[in-house]
């Protein structure tokens, strides 16, 4: 289950933006866009820091340099400037899928670089990792999802815990726009300093739910610590 899904009216004034995409094997392709932005008061936040996630881009059977030109056409305001777009994320399997002498990813790669756009990377895959980050993040206050993802916002709230490995999500149908934003949400964490919500959640790895709750406990207080001011008052001699 998910936490409380926070929702913003949408903006196109976002800087800093990155893109994320489903797998490229299913019917229907789904792209986020988010931005970071600071300022935002969070129970968790770390310098004030949190992410919004602003577009949705929903296609159905188009090419891979189809697909990355849909991609810089959504990213240009009126006025036809582009957007900052710092990064875009592609499932791992279009590395490795081919449509053609060259995989999805450098076919698309080819066109997004010719406008000035930068080439995909390869997300993070790690499923337990992504949907934890993101139940905190949410619950966190860290993670806003404006009003025009209808996709994203109608998935998360039905996503269920696998049976089996309660730590990882049932696959449904569907289900694309949620992993388009684990997707994105791993993958930047990885590629800067981890927010405080992913810190948290890499220090609860238990299945217990009482070990769990101390292990959570534990690392609250050790982030308190590090993040405490550091006195260098001499001390008092008796």
């Amino acid at each position: 289950p998910t936490g409380p899904i926070r929702q913003q009216r949408s903006t196109s004034s976002q800087s800093g933006s990155y893109v994320d995409c489903t797998g490229t094997t299913g019917q229907y392709l789904h792209f986020l866009f988010s931005a970071e932005a600071k300022g935002r008061e969070s129970p968790l936040q770390d310098n004030a820091r949190s992410v919004v996630t602003y577009r949705e881009l929903v296609q159905q059977h188009l090419a891979p340099r189809r697909l990355a030109q849909a991609i810089i056409e959504r990213s240009r305001d009126a006025s036809g400037d582009s957007e900052r777009i710092e990064a875009i994320y592609l499932s791992p399997d279009a590395f490795a899928r081919r449509t053609d002498e060259e995989t999805i990813a450098e076919q698309m790669g080819q066109v997004l670089a010719a406008a000035g756009f930068p080439r995909p990377i390869r997300a993070d895959n790690d499923r337990v990792g992504g949907w934890m980050l993101m139940y905190q993040m949410l619950a966190g206050d860290e993670w806003r999802i404006t009003d025009n993802c209808a996709e994203l916002v109608r998935v998360l709230p039905v996503l269920t815990r696998d049976g089996s490995r309660v730590e990882d999500i049932v696959k449904m149908d569907g289900d694309d726009a949620a992993d388009a934003a684990r997707y994105g949400l791993k993958s930047r964490a990885r590629t800067a300093h981890p927010p405080l919500a992913q810190r948290l959640a890499e220090q609860v790895t238990a299945t217990d739910p009482t070990i769990r709750a101390i292990q959570a406990r534990k690392a609250w207080i050790e982030e308190q610590k590090r993040s405490s001011p550091v006195s260098f008052r001499p001390r008092k001699k008796f």
